[in-house]
Formats: structure tokens, C-alpha cells, sequence
């Protein structure tokens, strides 16, 4: 479900953006066609919605990360962000519906649509065995350009007559995401083990001890590796040995 989760909420983040960046420098879009793109960013974050609560396999747990929040949390934080986007277009699906004059909701509907794009890298980046997010504000930069890109081709549809500025939107987005690829190809990042501070202090030494049979091993250095993914598996490199003695 993750690959869709991404791929729906880009989409529907995306649309809205784009939406609210054609107000911001242009004027807007036709009434109807605002319509259209407003529906179409409450379907897809509704997929996204239900994508989410079913990755977390049971649905009562989404109602749990709502009712009993673990503020530390990226998921909790997203559940929020994803709810009070889906608010925020629904108020100004309305607004344009019966036409209440309400144009300042583009203003906070734009800056949930950017942390709604860009959370998920938080939220991976809290994964310690995803080695790839290691590096939050450049995924979440990578995602917001991911949404800029789905936006752009959602908006081709919804209005048409935005097409010239929705492509060059999009070229830059495939020349920026090339950027992001090329990057984590030839500038690898080190691979960090992670630990959290508790202040509970828990001693695994005696858990440790009751279920590993103790080995003594003679330690003469320290080597440094470099990790690779190919198509064939994990190719694994030494980059630097250290010796201890």
C-alpha cells in the first residue's frame, strides 16, 4: 500500500498547489474547472486516507493514532496534517460551490498541502531500517517535488488552458527529481546507527546474557563499508580499515 499511499497523495497535495499557486500569480481558474480540481483532490486524499488505515491492518488503530496521540510520532503528526487538509478543501469545495467569497482558506489549504507532501520523509526517516531517508529535508524536498509534478499533470486535464505553464511546471520537476536520483547514485551517504535517549534507563544485559551464549573474539580492526543495491543483490565495499593495535 506505501507505493500508492505516496502516489494518490502526491496527486491530490499536488492539485491543490498548483490550484493555489494560479491564485496566488494569475488570477485563478474558471469556477468550474475549481470545481473539478477540488473533487479530484478530495478523492485522492480520501484513497490516501483509506491506504493508510489499511496498512495499519486494523482500522481501529487510525481512531487510536487520532484519540491517543503520540505527538513524538511522524504518523500521529500526518493523521493530523491529512485530516485538516481534507477539512480545508471540503470548506473550500463549499466556498466555491455557493460562492461565500471565503479566498483566504487558499492560504492555509497551501500550507497543509506542502507539509501533507513533504511529512511522509519524517515518517520514514523514523524507520531506522530505510536506508534511504536518512536525510528528512531532502526526501521531503524530493516529495514536494513529486507533488509539484503530479499537480502539474493533473491540472493539463482539469484546465486545459493552464497546459503551457503546467508544462514547463513539469520539466522542471523532471529536471530537479533527475537532480535528487543522480545525487543519491553518486554521492552515497554513510549508513548511521540511530539511538534514542530514554529516560528510563533499561538494562538489557541480563536479557542479552539469558539468550546469546557469550563468544571471545580477538578484535584487531575496525573496517568501514560501503553498501550498494544492484539488481543482483547488496554489493558490499571496504572503504577504510582501521587497526586497534
Amino acid at each position: 500500500e506505501v507505493p500508492a499511499y505516496v502516489w494518490t497523495k502526491a496527486i491530490a497535495t499536488g492539485t491543490f498547489l498548483m490550484m493555489a499557486v494560479l491564485h496566488f500569480f494569475n488570477g485563478g481558474i474558471d469556477a468550474s474547472s475549481e470545481l473539478t480540481g477540488l473533487i479530484t483532490t478530495l478523492i485522492f486524499m480520501g484513497l490516501t486516507g483509506a491506504l493508510l488505515v489499511k496498512d495499519l491492518d486494523k482500522p481501529n488503530r487510525f481512531f487510536y493514532v487520532l484519540l491517543r496521540p503520540q505527538w513524538k510520532s511522524w504518523l500521529v503528526r500526518g493523521a493530523y496534517i491529512i485530516t485538516g487538509f481534507g477539512g480545508l478543501v471540503t470548506l473550500k469545495l463549499l466556498d466555491t460551490y455557493f460562492n461565500l467569497g471565503l479566498e483566504w482558506l487558499w492560504w492555509p489549504g497551501a500550507m497543509f498541502a506542502v507539509m501533507g507532501a513533504a511529512y511522509t520523509a519524517f515518517l520514514f526517516n523514523q524507520a531506522r531500517a530505510r536506508d534511504l531517508w536518512q536525510i528528512p529535508i531532502q526526501s521531503a524536498t524530493h516529495m514536494l517535488v513529486h507533488a509539484l509534478m503530479a499537480g502539474s499533470v493533473a491540472m493539463m486535464v482539469i484546465a486545459p488552458e493552464t497546459r503551457e505553464g503546467m508544462v514547463n511546471t513539469l520539466l522542471w520537476g523532471i529536471v530537479l527529481n533527475m537532480v535528487f536520483i543522480a545525487k543519491e547514485i553518486f554521492m552515497p551517504h554513510i549508513t548511521i546507527g540511530k539511538t534514542i535517549q530514554s529516560c528510563w534507563k533499561i538494562d538489557v544485559l541480563p536479557f542479552l546474557n539469558s539468550v546469546y551464549f557469550r563468544i571471545d573474539l580477538d578484535v584487531n580492526s575496525i573496517s568501514m563499508y560501503e553498501s550498494k543495491l544492484l539488481p543482483e543483490g547488496a554489493q558490499y565495499t571496504v572503504i577504510n580499515t582501521f587497526p586497534l593495535n
